[in-house]
């Protein structure tokens, strides 16, 4: 797909950030981000695999590259970013910002065909890290991105939204609130991914927070039924609890 792509400084400039892992190659674009052979699995993987996309919003857990792989240094190398954070006290902030996996890219020096190799099959681990590292089907990711009538990036989502929720919480907009703390009390279910955004769970006792060990952001959405763990998806499985019971 990837010599099929639209010749634009969009497209361009995107694949020499996410697929070529260095800053030479996302200025000058050699090697030729274009010449690399990869099945669509292996690009679509590549692109938002939290073990390649460098931004923590946009990562979820698929599998890993079957190919020749080099350590990513650019737009983020993870070892110095976590190397940092955690010298100024902020691992919190560098996990929400670029994921807690290594990043790696095709190293593109030979004329290797890159495939994917799915979250539970074997080869599909980054170095060093183990099974319940990864939790979604690369196929079920690309079909939520493409099947009708889902819309997965949202693009109608009003940023009046997001500022209002934001912008509402707390400060003087409590004292023009009709039930000040009505949700206080009402069950909710909080659900907290490991590499993912981490937002403080409600200090509620009707609140019950569920950790996602090997989740990313979009893993929470995505997350294969069939667990490497062997257990349950937890999303899905307290979700739909919750919704049964009333109780989280």
């Amino acid at each position: 797909i990837v010599p099929r792509l639209p010749d634009n400084a969009n497209i361009e400039s995107t694949m020499r950030v996410l697929l070529g892992g260095n800053p030479v190659t996302a200025v000058t674009g050699e090697p030729d981000i274009r010449s690399i052979r990869a099945t669509n699995d292996a690009v679509l993987g590549a692109l938002l695999d939290d073990n390649s996309m460098p931004f923590g919003i946009l990562q979820s857990s698929v599998g890993f590259i079957d190919g020749p792989v080099v350590q990513k240094t650019f737009p983020v190398n993870q070892d110095m970013a976590d190397g940092a954070a955690d010298a100024v006290g902020a691992r919190r902030l560098s996990t929400e910002s670029f994921g807690d996996a290594p990043k790696y890219a095709p190293a593109m020096k030979d004329d290797s065909l890159y495939r994917w190799v799915d979250y539970d099959e074997d080869g599909g681990l980054a170095p060093g890290q183990g099974p319940e590292t990864e939790v979604t089907s690369i196929h079920d990711l690309a079909r939520s991105l493409s099947e009708p009538p889902l819309d997965f990036t949202e693009w109608y989502f009003p940023s009046r939204l997001a500022t209002e929720m934001a912008l509402g919480q707390g400060g003087p907009t409590d004292s023009h609130r009709l039930y000040r703390g009505a949700y206080r009390g009402r069950p909710t279910l909080t659900f907290t991914a490991q590499g993912g955004i981490v937002a403080d769970p409600p200090e509620d006792p009707a609140n019950r927070t569920v950790f996602l060990p090997g989740y990313n952001h979009l893993d929470a959405l995505t997350a294969n039924a069939r667990q490497n763990t062997g257990e349950p998806e937890a999303v899905s499985t307290n979700l739909a609890g919750f919704a049964a019971t009333g109780r989280p």
